[in-house]
């Protein structure tokens, strides 16, 4: 697709487009971010939704499970997706959390959640 990401500089946040885990650098001046050349963003608009972009959530969290998997990354951490892409490109799960216990199972996700959330409380994991 094209409008691949090359590294740039977004006001104070700069970024390093990258195509495989392997390829990072692990900067902290300059993030590494994986492209799978899977968006034009000469389409994109802010503040539309667009189903390519729910598309795109769909695919970059299943690579993390891929990568993840493959002993390639330790964790997957995700943030903010758009419901209304995730819909509008036909999918059925509600957010991340659904699609990631489609992609792993039930259990090891929300198991992974309650301890992020009790830690992140100050909390101590219940055994």
């Amino acid at each position: 697709m094209g409008g691949a990401l090359a590294p740039r500089s977004a006001g104070a946040l700069a970024f390093r487009a990258i195509s495989q885990a392997g390829e990072a650098r692990f900067d902290r001046s300059t993030p590494d971010v994986l492209d799978l050349h899977n968006v034009d963003f000469a389409l994109l608009r802010p503040g539309l939704v667009f189903a390519a972009g729910g598309r795109a959530s769909v695919d970059y969290i299943e690579w993390a499970v891929e990568l993840a998997r493959a002993g390639q990354a330790e964790a997957i951490a995700t943030g903010p997706i758009n419901k209304a892409a995730l819909k509008a490109a036909g999918f059925r799960y509600i957010g991340h959390t659904e699609l990631l216990a489609a992609l792993i199972t039930c259990e090891r996700v929300l198991e992974a959640i309650r301890l992020a959330a009790e830690l992140l409380a100050g909390g101590e994991r219940a055994s």
